[in-house]
């Protein structure tokens, strides 16, 4: 999760700079691709959702301490959570 977070902001960082990446982009989609998998896993055990959550935000505040606002951290998450969601969606149609 903290990992695809940090990728979103990386990717962020290079649309405002003039494009995204072929290899953020790639990077990017692998690490959902791992969050799905491992959603898929836990699915009928655990809250994926919530604990991805809970620690992407930890994890993203111990890497990266004052320099992010705890609002982006949660932003960045959310966002992480949101890409996931809509690709869970295509799969189940």
């Amino acid at each position: 999760m903290a990992d695809a977070a940090s990728k979103i902001a990386i990717a962020l960082a290079e649309l405002h700079n003039g494009g995204l990446t072929p290899a953020t982009k790639q990077h990017g989609g692998d690490l959902v691709a791992q969050l799905y998998g491992l959603r898929q896993y836990m699915a009928g055990y655990w809250d994926f959702d919530a604990m991805a959550r809970a620690h992407g935000k930890l994890v993203l505040h111990e890497r990266c301490g004052n320099d992010v606002s705890a609002v982006t951290i949660d932003e960045l998450v959310v966002a992480v959570l949101d890409i996931l969601g809509k690709v869970v969606r295509s799969q189940l149609h």
